[in-house]
């Protein structure tokens, strides 16, 4: 809350600096990103503070879960044909949307989709879900995700330092990298269920895996008395188990994820399963019951969802993707380039809202009038 509240009076202040500067009938239009704290807080600070309205990249980002989720039993030891049967059903079958569990990202995302004038969504499903919601469909760019101009320029600028340098261990075989942060994965009964696979995934099978311990991780490890279970594991197997901090570098995350030496990424971060579309060797494997990025699953097929419900869907699902992830339908040795090519994203949103100020139309006023063609105006009144 501290975050947030600091956040809104800084952009306030940025807003008030800017009628100062340049009049309050200036235009101006910041463009935020995703469904990061700064999406939810910028609109409300901005149309409040200016009277208009922003752009949103990533927009449209909306929770989904299929279908199948709705008939797991949180007791059962699955088998092969069952875990077959559940990710062909992610691939293949429907889905609803799930609007519980909206923090912070999907709230955020809410917040700023009522604040946006015009919207940059990923893919085409991210358009329909603004589209249904009623905004208008005019003002909604299918233009990719710009994570992948991010991934383009890392890329070529490497690392002083290598991953491999910091942690020579991971240089040996194939790892599995695991973040885990979440609010709702951080509840009891789920986080459990997650550590405890962890652990099986190290005492019971041939599999390494590198756990990068972020702050909710380590918080919840000690709010479950956890903790000392965990490390204890990384000391019992130390060529099979690596506990680090978070990693300095987002380099080094590509370095890693280029080298070779990982074959999946457990997580259940938004944006590592739009990530990882555009890395060849890596499966994305997603621990949650939900995920706002259906499209890496039902479209990319490069991701899957593990029900975090009980130790053995952990533990099987890996194995099970590990042994046979191409019979199962993933699409890995020709993953579907779904949020554009790298170094074209960002320059195309630039074009769009050039375009915009070139031709007169870019009025970022709220009003329904406005949209409806009634009649536009080119100024607010500053009443406050």
């Amino acid at each position: 809350m501290e975050k947030a509240s600091e956040l809104i009076l800084k952009f306030g202040s940025f807003g008030r600096y800017c009628t100062n500067q340049f009049g309050i009938d200036s235009q101006l239009l910041p463009v935020v990103h995703g469904d990061t704290l700064v999406a939810g807080i910028a609109p409300l600070a901005w149309v409040f503070g200016m009277g208009q309205k922003v752009a949103q990249n990533e927009a449209g980002l909306r929770s989904m879960s299929p279908q199948a989720m709705k008939h797991l039993k949180i007791h059962e030891e699955p088998t092969k044909s069952i875990i077959e049967q559940f990710i062909a059903d992610q691939f293949q079958g429907k889905w609803f949307l799930a609007r519980e569990e909206p923090f912070p990202e999907q709230i955020d995302t809410w917040i700023c989709s009522a604040g946006t004038k015009y919207f940059f969504a990923p893919t085409q499903l991210n358009k329909d879900n603004l589209v249904r919601e009623g905004y208008p469909e005019e003002l909604v760019y299918v233009v990719g995700n710009s994570v992948v101009d991010a991934i383009h320029l890392k890329r070529r600028q490497k690392s002083v330092e290598s991953i491999f340098d910091i942690y020579p261990k991971l240089e040996n075989g194939q790892w599995i990298r695991m973040d885990i942060h979440r609010r709702e994965n951080l509840t009891r009964h789920r986080f459990t269920s997650i550590i405890n696979g962890l652990i099986n995934l190290i005492e019971k099978t041939e599999h390494k895996v590198v756990l990068v311990m972020l702050n909710a991780t380590a918080s919840a490890l000690k709010s479950y008395n956890l903790q000392e279970k965990v490390y204890n594991l990384s000391i019992d197997f130390p060529d099979k188990f690596i506990i680090t901090p978070l990693w300095r570098e987002y380099a080094h995350v590509i370095e890693f994820l280029d080298s070779g030496h990982c074959w999946a990424e457990m997580t259940d971060s938004g944006s590592m399963q739009e990530e990882l579309l555009y890395f060849p060797e890596v499966l994305s494997l997603t621990v949650r019951l939900n995920t706002d990025r259906p499209e890496t699953i039902v479209e990319a097929k490069s991701n899957i969802l593990i029900p975090p419900v009980n130790p053995s869907w952990i533990t099987s699902i890996v194995k099970e993707a590990f042994d046979k992830n191409q019979s199962l339908g993933f699409n890995l040795k020709n993953k579907k380039p779904i949020y554009g090519q790298p170094g074209n994203v960002s320059s195309n949103i630039v074009r769009i809202i050039k375009k915009e100020f070139e031709n007169g139309n870019a009025s970022f006023y709220p009003w329904l009038h406005q949209r409806i063609n009634l009649w536009k105006e080119d100024h607010g009144l500053d009443y406050l």
